[in-house]
């Protein structure tokens, strides 16, 4: 009994007594992290303090701070943030070595939201700077705080573009200065700003990719082209996430050894604002991400087609093309090196146009043979016979005639022995040709690429 008193008396002394959680080991300027760039650091703040000499920051009143430092060892261009904080944050850099600090910069609300904060600023090299954290009228919480250096703008032009490495990609730069070029075309996402910055990437095997620009401060169209120099074609593209975000995002099967390039452009320019560029790239499951906003990012079996009017002139188009070259070897894709003796089949897949289901078309098959910089030969099939074509559209044969559309269908363009054909390269086009206005959709974005050896 008398064990048992005493622990009632010791459980109730638990209880009513006051339990007093310590402060972030950071609460205080004399404990400031020390920081490498990269970094990004999560903790609760709900205990914070303010320091007795600590200057307020003077973008808006707020206390319960906690403190960071960095001293870098070269000028750099910096970015630090709190996204992803539960709080209502704001975020200050400082001078000095003790209380009371100098402020450098102080923000409260980034463009991206009323509740998280963002600076980008340039540091001075072997200068340590203080930054501080407050909650805005005494918030804490969560805190999410991210510091990042600024790449230089030099995939301002097609002919810079970064190319996006490893297994996960992301890219953080301002490009504020950044321009358009001369000959370069609007996505069909959005009206081009006049801001533009270019990457590319090219998969050594078949691969989805999840990209976005989720974590900028201005308002992206994210897009996917095809080509070597503008103009370029372009194969998909993004404005809005969702309803309530204003960056991009958009997931797409990119196949092995060919070279795509990503253009992000911003719209409604803000000629006093600093823009702060997020660019991310990371492994997707084929399927697992459904396109954000379906008018932005058309239901794609492989690549966009290309269109053109019965006078060769460029029309919009939602169709889209899958091609396939299969080996008896058991090599699959649309851009093969093969030896001639091997038996191969050329097929491609076609996922037709909503506005031309049900109507009336002619199948074309063309092949494209270069023979130098300057010189390509191009044969049409006919029927089931390969025939010489002088590249003129009013003169192009049908390869099967009079069938109706349906949503998708797939042809078979090549398949035997290459044994009789010369080792040189191959470029193979297929599409349809409306009976109604003579319009032509075929696969000029990601054609079929065929080496001969």
């Amino acid at each position: 009994m008398k064990h048992q008193k005493l622990f009632t008396v010791l459980l109730t002394g638990l209880l009513v007594s006051p339990v007093y959680a310590a402060p972030p080991a950071n609460d205080d300027l004399a404990n400031a992290l020390k920081i490498v760039l990269p970094y990004s650091q999560s903790q609760k703040t709900i205990d914070a303090t303010t320091e007795a000499s600590e200057v307020f920051p003077p973008c808006t009143f707020s206390e319960a701070s906690v403190w960071y430092q960095y001293t870098p060892k070269k000028d750099e261009n910096v970015v630090f943030d709190t996204l992803g904080s539960d709080y209502d944050t704001v975020l200050a850099i400082w001078s000095g070595e003790e209380h009371p600090l100098t402020e450098i910069a102080c923000n409260d609300n980034s463009l991206l939201t009323t509740q998280h904060s963002q600076i980008n600023t340039t540091l001075k090299k072997n200068t340590r700077y203080f930054i501080s954290v407050t909650g805005f009228n005494k918030e804490t919480g969560t805190l999410h705080f991210n510091a990042k250096t600024l790449e230089s703008l030099n995939n301002d032009d097609l002919s810079g573009a970064i190319e996006i490495v490893g297994e996960t990609f992301s890219y953080t730069q301002e490009t504020t200065k950044a321009s358009t070029e001369l000959k370069e075309p609007p996505s069909k996402c959005g009206k081009d700003g006049n801001t533009t910055v270019w990457f590319q990437y090219t998969p050594r095997t078949e691969t989805t990719m999840l990209l976005d620009t989720l974590g900028s401060n201005y308002d992206t169209v994210l897009s996917i082209w095809k080509g070597s120099k503008h103009p370029l074609t372009e194969l998909t593209c993004n404005d809005d996430r969702d309803e309530e975000t204003i960056q991009s995002q958009l997931s797409m099967t990119f196949r092995a050894n060919s070279t795509y390039y990503i253009k992000i452009n911003r719209l409604n320019k803000d000629a006093e604002q600093t823009d702060i560029l997020v660019f991310n790239a990371t492994p997707d499951e084929p399927g697992s991400t459904e396109p954000p906003d379906s008018t932005d990012t058309p239901d794609l079996i492989g690549a966009m087609g290309m269109g053109i009017d019965a006078d060769g002139n460029p029309i919009e188009t939602t169709a889209s093309f899958s091609g396939t070259i299969t080996t008896e070897t058991g090599l699959s894709g649309n851009d093969l090196t093969i030896n001639h003796t091997d038996n191969i089949a050329i097929s491609v897949t076609v996922q037709v146009d909503n506005a031309h289901i049900d109507e009336t078309a002619d199948i074309l098959m063309v092949v494209a043979i270069p023979i130098n910089d300057k010189t390509v030969i191009y044969y049409m099939r006919q029927g089931t016979a390969w025939e010489e074509w002088t590249g003129q559209v009013a003169l192009l044969e049908a390869a099967e005639k009079t069938i109706t559309l349906q949503k998708t269908f797939t042809r078979t363009l090549f398949q035997g022995s290459l044994n009789q054909l010369p080792a040189t390269s191959y470029i193979f086009y297929m599409g349809y040709r409306l009976q109604k206005n003579g319009h032509i959709i075929f696969n000029g974005t990601d054609p079929i690429r065929l080496k001969v050896q």
